[in-house]
């Protein structure tokens, strides 16, 4: 599944934290969908398969797979 199908699922209230691999390391960050949909920056992340979900203290937590 893709991130951008779960972006479109979730409610606006979701937090989602993405994990993502990029040159070696692994970075993270949490925002609420509209923020991840609405930055431009962001569309290289939204077409990217999710490799693990799971849901930590009310936060959605994705795995983003790597390029």
């Amino acid at each position: 599944m893709k991130f951008y199908n779960i972006l479109m699922a979730a409610n606006k209230g979701t937090a989602i934290k993405i994990k993502v691999r990029i040159y070696g390391m692994t970075f993270s960050t949490t925002h609420f969908p509209e923020f991840y949909i609405d930055n431009e920056k962001c569309d290289e992340l939204v077409d990217r398969e999710v490799t693990d979900i799971k849901v930590n203290n009310n936060v959605l937590e994705l795995t983003l797979a790597e390029e």
